[in-house]
């Protein structure tokens, strides 16, 4: 992988993550079309968020269920 796709990969997951923690939405919706728009080859664009969905959840959830907004 060249540096420059390093680099790029790097800005919109900082983009990204800074998005989804400001509105609140899946990081999906935004990443895989920017990466895509990178040139990152498109299995690999829309495989990618998925890794970070998963502690995302865990650290809502574990947020939600110590202020008892969990049934």
């Amino acid at each position: 992988m060249h540096g420059t796709t390093i680099l790029t990969v790097v800005l919109v997951g900082g983009a990204v993550g800074f998005l989804g923690g400001l509105f609140g939405k899946g990081g999906s919706a935004i990443a895989s079309p920017l990466l895509g728009a990178a040139g990152i080859a498109p299995i690999v664009a829309v495989a990618s968020p998925l890794p970070a969905t998963i502690p995302g959840m865990l650290a809502a959830s574990a947020a939600y269920w110590r202020e008892r907004f969990v049934d």
